[in-house]
């Protein structure tokens, strides 16, 4: 391969490339947020004045 068929990068490709990359994230993420489960509230703690959870064993 000769030197000469070698071109440098130029910024409409870089610039390019990364609006491409952008909508494929894009694409990406409002597919996966329309498999997200609905919020569920927190589940209660059962923390006790310590701040150590109580384990009855018995």
């Amino acid at each position: 391969m000769l030197d000469n068929d070698q071109q440098p990068v130029q910024l409409t490709g870089l610039l390019f490339l990364a609006a491409i990359a952008v909508i494929f994230l894009i694409i990406v993420w409002l597919i996966g947020s329309t498999f997200v489960r609905p919020e569920t509230p927190p589940a209660p703690q059962s923390w006790n004045k310590s701040g150590v959870v109580g384990v009855i064993i018995g």
